[in-house]
């Protein structure tokens, strides 16, 4: 069987795992007629809502028939809005992807450069500098710094918006407060990866040969040392969708953030199954993506697998 395969197939008992806690923890919240029916509903009026939704039905039953619907892209009705789960969640995910794109474009525009240069200068200001940015970025907690971003460059400085959009100056400042934590790990990450592979004997050979130092470091160098950095920016998108359920609420980004969080506040469980299903598999088949990328990278991990067979 062939490694794409596998890995699609390993997609159902992830999407079976998530599917069993999405429902158990909704099955678990309580009575969901009480929960999503006025306080002044009568107890015929929370009767009749519990057997018309099937809730008076067995655990199995109730999600035997979720996943059904599910493995359909059907989540049922939001109960604020009145229109399909599903509908909502890809509705709003344009500007979520917006803004993870754009904290993704500044994660990479920074981070990598720094990170190289930094090992290609060890111990000189300029590594201090990415050693500080990586400790400090890592330390500071994302959403004080959303406020405290907002509060210099929006209230005090009035250079950009508060919240609103979706649009690009909106964006900038919570892609800004997603991506620096990231940046920190991704920064410290190249400066390692690119330190072990100056260490290594082809790079040795390609000097007393007389290659320039510039080709030797694009070529060899950073080609062998950005297969990890990859790894661990894909492994992060996972980070930065969990990021924009805060974030988007912080600024008011109207993302699939801000709506998982409102359905959650607003007991909208058909969203919050749909918003969560969603998000889980897309974090699977983007780490898939990246995966399949490696062997056309590193022409190695092609290799090796066909020894392995």
């Amino acid at each position: 069987m062939s490694y794409l395969a596998r890995r699609l197939l390993l997609l159902i008992p992830i999407m079976f795992i998530v599917s069993i806690v999405v429902f158990g923890m909704v099955f678990l919240s309580g009575d969901p007629a009480v929960l999503m029916l006025p306080p002044e509903a009568s107890a015929e009026e929370i009767a009749q809502f519990r057997e018309s939704h099937g809730f008076n039905d067995p655990f199995l039953i109730q999600y035997g028939r979720f996943v059904g619907n599910a493995l359909k892209g059907d989540f049922g009705v939001s109960l604020r809005y009145n229109e399909p789960a599903m509908q909502l969640v890809l509705e709003r995910l344009p500007a979520t992807l917006q803004l993870s794109g754009l904290s993704i474009l500044l994660i990479v525009l920074i981070s990598v450069p720094l990170g190289t240069i930094a090992a290609l200068n060890r111990g000189s200001i300029i590594d201090y500098f990415a050693s500080f940015i990586s400790v400090f970025g890592q330390a500071i907690p994302n959403y004080w710094l959303g406020f405290m971003l907002m509060f210099l460059f929006a209230i005090t400085l009035h250079l950009l918006p508060t919240s609103g959009g979706p649009g690009i100056k909106y964006a900038i400042l919570p892609a800004i407060t997603i991506a620096v934590n990231i940046l920190a790990l991704i920064t410290r990450m190249t400066r390692s990866s690119v330190l072990e592979a100056l260490s290594e004997d082809y790079v040795r050979t390609e000097r007393a040969k007389g290659v320039p130092e510039g080709i030797i470091i694009i070529r060899h160098v950073l080609r062998n040392a950005i297969l990890p950095v990859i790894t661990i920016i894909a492994l992060q998108f996972g980070y930065i969708l969990g990021s924009s359920v805060v974030i988007e609420t912080v600024f008011s980004w109207p993302g699939l953030g801000l709506l998982t969080i409102n359905a959650i506040q607003n007991r909208d469980f058909p969203v919050v199954q749909a918003a969560v299903i969603f998000l889980t598999f897309a974090f699977v088949i983007i780490n898939l993506v990246v995966d399949i990328s490696y062997q056309f990278i590193d022409p190695r991990i092609r290799f090796i697998g066909q020894e392995q067979k």
